[in-house]
């Protein structure tokens, strides 16, 4: 609180839950469900989240997968199928959830499934390299599966969701989180 700027700032208390406003009592419910969670209220003995039974979609991936995309297995992928995924996801809290619940999706997926892989090359410059030094063998680098970094293996079909990871062509819109529709692999 060194600046001189918050002798100028006035902190304001949100009392009302503007969303809710012309909202159903479903969605007054999940507010207030919403906030017992907040507050560490809905949780068993155990403490594991107690979902509403509106909340479950069965007891597998593949039954979550068929009630968020229905019909995924039918999918024309020659058709725009962008409104089919534009108010669709799954989210999960876990980089390998998302893996397999993705590698499942594909899997369902009509089409053939076209893998690349990144570049395994290792560059070297003299003088800037130390003799013999940092030598990894090539499958290790391989398995290296971190969020920062795109990963060895990449799964493709057409026709399947993707979200954009890095600011390729900002001025174009193609930018760091934005999903797209594939729609060709060369």
């Amino acid at each position: 609180r060194r600046s001189f700027l918050w002798d100028k700032m006035r902190v304001l208390h949100l009392t009302e839950n503007k969303r809710l406003e012309g909202g159903t009592a479903e969605d007054r419910d999940f507010a207030d469900w919403l906030l017992k969670v907040g507050h560490g209220q809905n949780n068993d003995p155990d403490g594991l989240l107690q979902l509403s039974d509106s909340m479950h979609y069965g007891t597998t991936i593949e039954d979550l997968i068929n009630s968020i995309y229905p019909g995924i297995t039918q999918i024309n992928r020659a058709q725009n199928n962008d409104e089919f995924f534009k108010h669709r996801t799954i989210l999960s809290a876990r980089n390998d959830d998302v893996d397999a619940v993705n590698a499942k999706v594909l899997s369902m997926m009509p089409g053939d499934i076209y893998t690349r892989h990144s570049s395994d090359l290792m560059v070297r410059e003299d003088g800037a390299d130390r003799p013999g030094g940092f030598e990894y063998p090539v499958e290790f680098l391989n398995s290296i599966n971190a969020s920062e970094m795109p990963p060895f293996k990449l799964d493709l079909k057409v026709g399947a969701p993707l979200m954009i990871l890095r600011n390729l062509d900002p001025k174009n819109g193609i930018c760091n989180g934005i999903r797209v529709v594939l729609t060709r692999i060369m």
